[in-house]
């Protein structure tokens, strides 16, 4: 039986570093995971992952850091159930519909046991007390990755790192830097236990 197609998509730089070291140090084989760098923000994110469907896989997986708003520690690891777009403000267009929260297919969710929370999804940091205060976490692409593989029917996991605590009185960036210069790289050695759960994401259907 041949080996599900998994890519994974690493936004900055230092993510998708710290990913291919984490593979290459378990010694997986690097035709078994296609990493690739799809930019910073939602924009960015869904060419990548239009221009990886064009290339065909059957899971993809967003790896990276993320910020959290209250209750997790820097260094976390989460895999979070839903996602909220906060850039779009429906307010004043009535009855219009606004798909703001996307989720997860719960079996999809449970089998690689995941955790009960949300990202809030922005291109800018966020710090609006009353945005942060209806999310769990925060990131730039998560919202859209998982958009566009539930649209194209195809299983999406979403593995973060929290990197920052939102609100700290200089926006979480001594934690961000402390944490990304090496704790991260030696967390995120956990991921390749994910891999057999992921493999298996294939036969569920989609995201």
């Amino acid at each position: 039986m041949t080996s599900p197609r998994i890519c994974v998509f690493a936004p900055m730089k230092i993510e998708e570093s710290v990913f291919r070291g984490v593979l290459a140090e378990a010694g997986v084989d690097g035709g078994a995971v296609r990493v690739v760098r799809s930019g910073i923000g939602k924009v960015n994110a869904c060419i990548s992952v239009a221009r990886e469907l064009q290339a065909g896989f059957d899971i993809a997986v967003l790896f990276g850091l993320c910020g959290a708003t209250r209750g997790f520690r820097v260094g976390q690891r989460v895999i979070p159930a839903w996602f909220r777009q906060l850039d779009a403000d429906a307010a004043g267009w009535g009855d219009e519909a606004w798909d703001e929260t996307v989720h997860l297919d719960p079996a999809i969710h449970a089998r690689v046991s995941g955790d009960a929370c949300g990202i809030g999804c922005s291109d800018k940091f966020v710090t609006d007390p009353e945005l942060l205060a209806s999310v769990d976490l925060v990131d730039m692409e998560s919202y859209a990755v998982v958009k566009m593989c539930r649209k194209f029917a195809k299983p999406c996991v979403v593995v973060k790192y929290v990197s920052d605590i939102v609100g700290l009185p200089d926006g979480g960036v001594s934690h961000f830097r402390e944490y990304i210069a090496g704790p991260f790289a030696a967390d995120a050695r956990d991921f390749v236990g994910l891999l057999p759960a992921l493999r298996g994401l294939h036969l569920q259907g989609g995201a």
